[in-house]
């Protein structure tokens, strides 16, 4: 949760999303078009920067011997990147985007792992049957897509329709996904980020934004 002004106007702070975990340091990624976010992007080095967090929940750490698939859409990239830093094993990502500036440079991601990106309308087949392969080999599954002003991203429904035509069905612990909302406070103190879930409603903010699949899977 970042402020974004020296006093406190804008009161309320904005939700970022952590895009890579250092050493002694976080790194944030923002869009240059954001509005709300022009103070902190014209922020230098040196300049002080007032963050609350780590909040909520993020992607579990894969075990060594799992095959992890981590499938992003749009803006997506920004909140998976932390998970491939530490991902100590069998690694597929795979990024679709409206165009080709918008998928992640090679050189940002590890080199052991493999990396497929789909960029443009044009590859849409490519994408889906792309997804559909990597839902059937992998045993952990990480799902992040942009922000549906309160709808599940398209490629949500499509994973659980595709766990539960499998034979082991939707089960707990295979598949969890990013889910961004209208976060305020950050606190979980206002409750406008409330999402439903098969377990009841829950706040994106703290219990979230990393939610397990079968969580989502209310309907």
């Amino acid at each position: 949760m970042v402020r974004c002004g020296s006093g406190l106007d804008p009161y309320l702070r904005q939700a970022v999303p952590i895009h890579r975990l250092l050493a002694d340091s976080i790194g944030l990624l923002v869009r240059p078009d954001n509005p709300d976010l022009r103070w902190l992007m014209q922020r230098r080095p040196g300049d002080h920067v007032d963050l609350v967090g780590p909040c909520g929940n993020g992607f579990a750490l894969p075990h060594r011997t799992d095959a992890l698939a981590v499938i992003v859409q749009g803006g997506g990239w920004t909140a998976a990147a932390a998970l491939l830093d530490r991902a100590n094993c069998s690694v597929q990502l795979l990024v679709s985007a409206a165009t080709e500036r918008q998928l992640p440079p090679r050189e940002l991601i590890a080199a052991d792992v493999e990396y497929l990106g789909f960029a443009g309308a044009e590859q849409d087949p490519r994408w889906e049957g792309a997804v559909a392969e990597a839902l059937s080999w992998a045993n952990r599954v990480a799902l992040a897509g942009p922000a549906m002003g309160g709808e599940l991203p398209a490629l949500y429904p499509t994973a659980i329709s595709h766990f539960r035509e499998s034979p082991a069905g939707l089960r707990r612990g295979r598949a969890e996904a990013w889910l961004w909302g209208d976060i305020r406070c950050g606190l979980g103190c206002c409750d406008t980020c409330l999402v439903e879930t098969s377990r009841g409603r829950r706040r994106i903010c703290t219990d979230g934004p990393v939610f397990d699949l079968a969580d989502l899977a209310y309907a």
